[in-house]
């Protein structure tokens, strides 16, 4: 069993700055009564308040945008970029964006959404749990993040990630090869997003739909209750 990491609480960062931008951050610090560290904190925060950024294909501020995306596994974060605003991906997360989705029937639920059920599946997709995409064929699915599969995989999807950002091109992941490298079946990993559950009204009956749940057994749970 993989240990898990304890979050850390807090991370370094190195800065080189000219003498008098050091200087000036160390006179704001004294004026505040603030360590350098808070002043930066603050100065960043400041500005997210300000700066805009597109979250689910709506504009947000970049404050906003953090408070929504952020997790403290790297693996959570970077997936949540690229589902959710990928315009701020670097060129090695769009290496590993590419990696998953090149193996998307791994680590990806996907659901086909037919145009009438797409408002039930709203709640799911402003609070994070899974978005819109078209298929290759252009068919609308719904797509929620297999979360333990690719922390498990996380380590071997960014070797895969490197190795496209260096050679252009990389082969795709297989079942097969993921459950050689975790030791164990694919099917063993519950999903942490499950599929999503939304309500159907028909004639004022509701039901809730879920995984479980067919089409055929839903509408007869309607009609008898109509």
């Amino acid at each position: 069993m993989t240990a898990k990491k304890t979050p850390k609480k807090t991370d370094a960062l190195t800065l080189r700055l000219d003498p008098r931008t050091k200087y000036l951050i160390e006179m704001t610090s004294r004026l505040g009564h603030q360590t350098i560290t808070g002043v930066i904190e603050s100065a960043v925060k400041m500005q997210a308040q300000y700066r805009k950024v597109l979250v689910c294909g709506e504009e947000t501020t970049l404050s906003a945008a953090y408070e929504r995306l952020w997790a403290p596994e790297e693996s959570e974060r970077t997936v949540n970029m690229i589902l959710f605003a990928p315009s701020l991906l670097s060129h090695e997360e769009l290496c590993i964006k590419n990696v998953l989705e090149a193996a998307s029937h791994i680590f990806f639920n996907l659901y086909h959404v037919p145009p009438s059920n797409v408002r039930y599946r709203e709640h799911y997709f402003h609070n994070l749990k899974g978005a819109f995409q078209q298929d290759e064929d252009g068919v609308l699915m719904f797509a929620t993040p297999k979360k333990r599969t690719i922390r498990l995989c996380w380590d071997f999807i960014k070797l895969r990630a490197a190795e496209l950002a260096e050679k252009g091109t990389v082969k795709d992941f297989t079942a097969e090869e993921i459950e050689l490298l975790l030791g164990r079946p694919l099917d063993s990993i519950s999903p942490l997003v499950e599929a999503p559950k939304f309500v159907l009204e028909e004639d004022e009956a509701i039901a809730v739909r879920g995984a479980d749940k067919e089409d055929e057994d839903l509408m007869s749970s309607l009609r008898q209750r109509s």
